[in-house]
Formats: C-alpha cells, sequence, structure tokens
C-alpha cells in the first residue's frame, strides 16, 4: 500500500478538518489575549497600590481591595470597609444586624452567650473580649458602638444629695445600756436582722455571728447580710445569690444554687425554702430580648418560641417546645414555673 493512499482524504474530510483547524486557532487566540488583558489589569493594580482579592465591592461586582482598606481594619472584601456601617447597641442587637456590620459567626455566638448570661455590655473596651475578634474588627467597629439609657447605670442619670454631718455631736448621757444585751444595748444594731427569732446577725465587735449547725436562714427573704451569717458565704457569695434570685424571679428550689458556680456545697444545710410567688414573664407577648434576660432561656431559645407562636399562635404550655432540638426535658422543667401565658 503506498503512502499517499494511507493519509488520502476525500473532499468532505478535508473541509471538516479545516473547520476544526479554525476553531482549536480561535480558542488559543482568546486564551492567549485574555492572559495578556489580566497581566496588564493585574500589573496596573499593583501599581496603583492594590491587591486583587476574592470579594465584592459595594456595587455587589468582584473588585481589588487597596491595601490602605486593610491596613485600616478591613476584611478584605470590598472597596470601602466602613460601607453599611451604623450606631449600633450589642445589648439589644439581633443577629442579622450583627452579621450586617461585620461580626463574623462566632462573634456572635459570643455576644448571644454573654447576653443570655444576664451580661450586659456598658463599655467599649469590653467588645475587645469578644472571642474571636480582632485588632482591626475592634478599631472598625468601636466608633459606632453606644450603649442605650436602659443599659446604662443609674447612676449616671441620679444625683445622690449629699448629707452634712456633724463631728461635735454628743451621745446623750442615758443611751448607755447594760453590758448584758445581746448587742450591748436594748436597741437594735444598725442593720441587724432577726430571721425566724434567730439572734442577731452582728455581734459586739461589729463582725457577722455565723449560724450554728441546725440554724437556718430563709433563702427567699433573706438579703446579703442574712446570707453571710452562713459559714463560708461572704460578701461575694450572698451578693451572687441575690443577684441570681432577682434575675429569676425568686427561687423554687434550693437546688437551683446549683446553677451558681463555686458555691459551698454544705450551703443548702443552712438554708430552709420559703415559698414566695414568683415573678413571671408573659411569653407570647415579650420581645426576644426581654426573653433572654432570663437566665433559663438563651437566645436561640427564644427565637424558636417566637417562630413557634408566629406560625401557631399563643403558647398554651411550654411543653409544645418539647419536640423542638432547641430544648431539653431539663429545660422545660425549670422554666416552666416562671412563665405566663396570658
Amino acid at each position: 500500500m503506498k503512502l499517499s493512499e494511507i493519509f488520502y482524504f476525500n473532499k468532505n474530510d478535508r473541509t471538516v478538518g479545516i473547520w476544526l483547524i479554525a476553531i482549536v486557532a480561535c480558542v488559543i487566540g482568546i486564551f492567549a489575549f485574555g492572559d495578556n488583558d489580566d497581566d496588564e489589569e493585574l500589573a496596573s493594580a499593583n501599581t496603583q497600590g492594590q491587591v486583587p482579592r476574592s470579594g465584592y465591592n459595594g456595587a455587589g461586582k468582584r473588585g481589588y481591595v487597596d491595601d490602605n482598606d486593610v491596613k485600616d481594619g478591613g476584611h478584605g472584601i470590598g472597596i470601602d470597609p466602613d460601607a453599611g456601617l451604623h450606631d449600633f447597641d450589642l445589648n439589644t442587637a439581633t443577629p442579622d444586624e450583627l452579621l450586617d456590620l461585620g461580626f463574623t459567626e462566632r462573634e456572635i455566638r459570643s455576644v448571644m452567650n454573654y447576653r443570655a448570661k444576664g451580661g450586659i455590655y456598658r463599655h467599649v473596651e469590653q467588645m475587645s473580649k469578644i472571642s474571636g475578634m480582632t485588632k482591626g474588627e475592634y478599631d472598625r467597629l468601636a466608633p459606632y458602638f453606644y450603649v442605650s439609657d436602659e443599659f446604662r447605670p443609674a447612676s449616671d442619670f441620679v444625683k445622690i444629695p449629699k448629707t452634712k454631718t456633724h463631728s461635735n455631736s454628743k451621745t446623750p448621757s442615758n443611751s448607755k445600756t447594760p453590758s448584758n444585751s445581746p448587742t450591748g444595748g436594748g436597741q437594735s444594731h444598725p442593720g441587724s436582722f432577726h430571721p425566724n427569732g434567730n439572734p442577731s446577725p452582728v455581734g459586739r465587735s461589729g463582725g457577722v455571728v455565723k449560724l450554728k449547725p441546725g440554724e437556718k436562714v430563709p433563702l427567699n427573704a433573706s438579703d446579703t447580710t442574712a446570707l453571710k451569717r452562713i459559714p463560708g458565704v461572704g460578701s461575694y457569695y450572698a451578693s451572687q445569690i441575690v443577684k441570681y434570685r432577682e434575675k429569676l424571679g425568686g427561687f423554687f428550689s434550693i437546688l437551683q444554687l446549683d446553677d451558681l458556680q463555686n458555691i459551698p456545697a454544705d450551703i443548702q444545710d443552712f438554708l430552709s425554702f420559703d415559698a414566695v410567688p414568683l415573678r413571671k414573664i408573659k411569653i407570647n407577648t415579650l420581645s426576644i430580648n426581654r426573653l433572654i434576660t432570663h437566665p433559663y432561656l438563651t437566645f436561640y431559645q427564644a427565637k424558636a418560641i417566637k417562630d413557634y407562636i408566629q406560625k401557631n399562635g399563643p403558647l398554651k404550655s411550654i411543653r409544645e417546645m418539647s419536640l423542638n432540638k432547641n430544648f431539653t426535658e431539663r429545660d422545660i422543667e425549670r422554666l416552666e414555673p416562671y412563665l405566663d401565658y396570658e
């Protein structure tokens, strides 16, 4: 067989071959010119101090981010990292609002968990403690941070009048009291407290008299002075118990003290449970921000409740949330006594 017969093509074959060669040549030309354009664009961007980023500019199109924007705290997305920023209060901002401001999901979880535990953001410096917050993000967001009046200390609004004391005042001669009185006198010592008929907690030297085995103070009615009579409880633990009681709306069980960290193990031996009307929250009408101020409700639980109400109508029992993934049986049991469904 001759070589010319092997490479012989008829007219139709030659036409198809020519078209294929032309198409391949066009494709190669397109890629070649396209690469040159990209190189020129990259060179121009580098000359102007810009770095290409895989982000979007303010108009929603891919663009370049100036190096100065990145150094000034930008996230590397968009030409203007401050675009869309506005004043915000970390105590009331929703996750969607924080996301729009540039907070990451990790930072948003940190904020919501802090608020769920009763934390309040009162100073811009507290924002630096948010998990995952970088210096660039802090510098970018700090100028827009503010605190609503309802979350500011009352001392910022109320002025306490100064009272003058007279050092030359003399104690009347008839104020001398018999030494065999329990407090050194027939009158009650300032700040004295007599729970269940127990002696005054203030001793002769002004110190707190600790309870003896078998003596108890009421859990809901006791103030910090009475609670400090419990062995092992000082000002810190006493104030923690009172603050937690206020946030809850009252205790319905002594076992709720286990919610507090590092509380002395034997504290329950010196406490008696006194049932009181609990302060309840209107579950069907309060906003998410108000619901999460209760220690037993997280942001995600409050949001699940409001979503359920919007879809199914008012709750008649918190048990209706038992199938929701955000609620455990323990969550429902401890929350139920504090709910008002009206």
